[in-house]
């Protein structure tokens, strides 16, 4: 390979061009394409290897950059295509052929690798059925139980936080709510839209551990918690009043509450759909092949 060697003050003049170009002209490159036409400026030629500017606006934003950073980003990619091609011209030697053999199989590879999961997702996009009824969900659920044995305490629980600049007697509203069960009220629900900072509903259970730095400091621990379900809390600092009513709790080994994995269930089933279409697709494709083999 011959190369074309470029003085520095001539290369930086071409950079200067190449900017200016940009600038110019860079509403007008459609940047979707990838492979650059016959119309598209020649930056640099080397044998038979070019530099378009179109390589040079595809791969990079220039006109969001300041003209210095532009010009720099522009000096650097031309310098490091330079290189390259002096890489590849200096890998031309025998001791290279056996090395360029093993990266032209890993790449050969990866590209194959690529091509099968484009081609299966697509597959899997259009044959994948991805409605499950809750008798499904319900039906998988009572066949796995062992695999929903609880890792960690979980609660189902009302909690009201109030600023205390809310007046005396929704304070006592609130209390009111909570102490005699009435959360299951359309009022208990709009009072806590209105005045509340924070609140969580008992419709959810809840990982225990992400109810730590809510709760009232008389919360206490999980067993204390199982003795005292039902019960009423409450705690008042100088901003706020927490307070909470417990509904139920489920400790660790227990088995999940059907409401509390259902959604990691319907995860589990479209994952298993998406394993068999694309077990059917392989055992057809290679049933295909050995008849074209026989």
């Amino acid at each position: 390979m011959v190369f074309l060697f470029i003085r520095e003050t001539k290369l930086n003049r071409l950079f200067s061009v190449v900017l200016a170009s940009f600038l110019l002209t860079g509403c007008l490159f459609d940047f979707s394409r990838k492979q650059p036409s016959n119309e598209d400026s020649i930056l640099i030629k080397l044998d038979d290897k070019s530099l378009y500017q179109q390589d040079i606006s595809y791969d990079n934003v220039f006109y969001q950059m300041s003209g210095q950073d532009s010009s720099r980003l522009t000096k650097q990619y031309i310098e490091d295509w330079m290189y390259k091609q002096w890489i590849l011209d200096q890998t031309e030697g025998e001791e290279y052929i056996e090395k360029k053999k093993e990266i032209e199989k890993i790449v050969e590879n990866y590209r194959l690798e690529l091509l099968k999961k484009e081609y299966e997702d697509l597959s899997i996009a259009r044959q994948l059925d991805s409605t499950i009824d809750n008798n499904e969900l319900l039906e998988y659920y009572k066949n796995n139980q062992a695999d929903f044995e609880l890792k960690n305490n979980i609660v189902r629980l009302d909690y009201l936080k109030i600023p205390l600049e809310v007046e005396k007697k929704k304070l006592q509203e609130a209390r009111k709510y909570l102490r005699n069960n009435m959360m299951d009220t359309s009022g208990y629900r709009s009072f806590r839209n209105i005045y509340c900072v924070d609140y969580i509903s008992n419709e959810s259970w809840i990982d225990y551990r992400l109810l730590v730095e809510k709760m009232p400091k008389n919360f206490m621990n999980m067993n204390v918690i199982r003795v005292k379900a039902g019960r009423y809390f409450e705690e008042q600092d100088s901003s706020y009043l927490t307070i909470c009513r417990i509904r139920e709790v489920k400790m660790i080994d227990e088995n999940s509450p059907f409401s509390f994995v259902k959604d990691q269930i319907m995860r589990t089933i479209l994952y298993r759909r998406k394993l068999q279409i694309l077990e059917d697709q392989r055992n057809k494709a290679i049933e295909e092949m050995k008849a074209l083999i026989d």
